[in-house]
């Protein structure tokens, strides 16, 4: 079964602290990760930087916004997705997150969110598929 793990952050917090101090936090997350990693049942990841676009449709049209959209300081930062049994080993194997092991993570606002993933398959799309499901990203803009 895979998960989805979401990890959010305070950007405020973040972005308040000095550039080396940022980048010491990161090096720290390293040795955390590569011990996830190591399990062999990461199957993705990946860090999402803090600019959005937020597409919806608005009286019949695709309407494009800058985001993040949410009102809160609150933004994703990350996602994680991996393999386990069921929950319970789930919970175990992001616990190894630097969210969970870090001292600093509280400060700064993290928070790690696991969720199934319901369906998911890898490597199947391309923009032949698309038109050949009539699906029309001719006239799409930003």
């Amino acid at each position: 079964m895979k998960f989805i793990c979401l990890g959010y952050y305070d950007h405020q917090r973040t972005a308040a602290l000095p550039i080396p101090e940022q980048e010491a936090i990161m090096a720290a997350c390293r040795p955390h990760m590569e011990r996830q990693y190591q399990t062999g049942r990461v199957f993705a990841d990946a860090g999402l930087d803090p600019q959005t676009k937020l597409m919806r449709r608005v009286d019949g049209a695709l309407v494009v916004t800058d985001g993040p959209y949410a009102e809160t300081k609150e933004l994703l930062g990350s996602a994680l997705i991996l393999e386990a049994r069921d929950m319970d080993e789930a919970v175990c194997l992001a616990a190894l997150h630097p969210t969970t092991q870090l001292p600093m993570a509280e400060h700064l606002g993290w928070r790690y969110e696991i969720r199934p993933i319901t369906y998911f398959e890898a490597g199947r799309f391309d923009e032949s598929s698309l038109s050949a499901t009539g699906t029309d990203v001719s006239g799409v803009s930003a």
